[in-house]
């Protein structure tokens, strides 16, 4: 017990200024898995598309997507700037992909022919389509666009 050190305040002030940035991610990161589990999958962004003229299956998937777009994308961007930070500098752009489409392209051929042999599947037909029986083309078009983004 007489080898505990304490840590003064100013200690402790000092070792956050100097780490902030790595607190405010694993922050941010918490604060995005927590929300995931707790709102968006529970539902809660889908009571704000209550009165929307689709099915119900269409509003839990689109307060889905809502919630993945405004917590992986819009709040670690927001995070950033915050920072004083880009989001190029954190990987964030299309640099180089023209230089690798054909290799992009080339990969597509091994997974279309993983997906055609596991489609038919009990286990992957009880999870994919996610969208299970659109009402018309209207509402499997929103799904699509919701699920693109």
């Amino acid at each position: 017990m007489a080898d505990e050190q304490t840590i003064s305040r100013q200690e402790l002030c000092s070792w956050a200024k100097q780490h902030g940035e790595v607190i405010a991610i694993a922050l941010t990161s918490a604060v995005v898995l927590i929300a995931m589990q707790y709102a968006v999958k529970a539902g809660m962004l889908a009571v704000i598309l209550d009165g929307a003229a689709w099915s119900d299956d269409l509003n839990r998937l689109v307060g889905w997507a809502m919630g993945c777009v405004l917590l992986y994308l819009v709040l670690p961007m927001v995070v950033l700037k915050l920072l004083g930070r880009s989001v190029r500098d954190c990987g964030w752009n299309l640099r180089g992909m023209r230089a690798h489409w054909r290799l992009y392209a080339l990969l597509l051929i091994p997974v279309g022919i993983a997906v055609v042999l596991v489609s038919s599947l009990p286990g992957f037909q009880a999870s994919y389509p996610f969208l299970k029986n659109p009402v018309d083309w209207r509402e499997l078009m929103i799904w699509e666009c919701c699920y693109v983004a």
